[in-house]
């Protein structure tokens, strides 16, 4: 599915939260969700963000992140080190779709964790 250009006003009426997360802080976790990266917003400059689309929660990534919601580098690096460590397993030990079941506790957990700083 191709990503769809967007504003950051369609997107915060959209999803009751919007968790903003800097350019590459949650790239390992966020790879394991390529099927839900839906949206991207531009600047003046360029590429702003990617959006990520979870329910009613979203995750803005990229340069120029915005969201409701911003939890601190510490929680944020967290889940991109368990994310590492989920993905450096070996594909002789555990199988992508196993991978991805764990990634879902992990994302799961980082919305809670987001949300409960907010």
């Amino acid at each position: 599915m191709a990503k769809v250009k967007t504003t950051q006003k369609a997107i915060k009426e959209a999803y009751q939260n919007v968790i903003a997360v800097g350019y590459c802080n949650l790239q390992s976790l966020l790879d394991f969700f390529y099927d839900k990266e839906r949206y991207y917003t531009v600047r003046r400059e360029g590429w702003g963000s990617d959006v990520y689309d979870f329910g009613n929660v979203a995750i803005s990534t990229g340069y120029a992140p915005f969201g409701n919601v911003r939890p601190n580098y510490e929680l944020t690096q967290k889940y991109e080190h368990k994310a590492q460590e989920l993905r450096s397993i070996s594909l002789l030990k555990t199988t992508y779709p196993e991978k991805r079941k764990e990634a879902e506790k992990l994302i799961a957990e980082f919305i809670k964790e987001a949300l409960a700083e907010k």
